[in-house]
């Protein structure tokens, strides 16, 4: 399964994963790709309540882009994007907080980010941060997945 992924996430070019995933999804998901967005991905409004009820919401991405694999140009337009859309559901822009897509960034990304007023970045890499740790655009974190199930 993880070839399959890192093949349709890295590798193969856009025309024919597009072509891939949505066979395999016609034949094991049998439900309309709109729908099942609705159904399993978080609306804009329900970012709202959950900014409305103290819950902070930072930038994960616009279009969830491997940062490292894009010039800077292209880097800057999505985070503008990410930004922009942080301000429409009413989440900080200012002293906000990156999680990195696909834990993929380069010295590029930083930089745009320290210039978008962007205060913490955070990695795919796991574990505890240390508290002397200065380089706070390559945070340590845990995912969900990091813990038994």
């Amino acid at each position: 399964m993880r070839y399959v992924k890192g093949m349709l996430q890295n590798l193969l070019p856009n025309k024919i994963r597009i072509e891939i995933i949505e066979k395999l999804f016609k034949k094991y998901v049998n439900i309309e790709p709109k729908k099942f967005c609705e159904e399993l991905y978080m609306s804009t409004d329900d970012i709202r309540k959950l900014i409305n009820h103290g819950m902070y919401v930072g930038g994960h991405g616009y279009n969830h882009l491997r940062m490292n694999k894009k010039n800077r140009e292209s880097q800057k337009t999505e985070i503008n994007l990410t930004l922009e859309f942080l301000k429409s559901v009413g989440a900080p822009i200012k002293k906000w907080i990156m999680c990195y897509p696909f834990g993929a960034y380069n010295s590029e990304t930083v930089s745009l980010l320290k210039d978008k007023d962007c205060s913490i970045g955070l990695t795919f890499k796991v574990g505890i941060n240390q508290l002397n740790f200065c380089n706070v655009f390559e945070l340590l974190r845990f995912d969900t997945n990091d813990f038994p199930q």
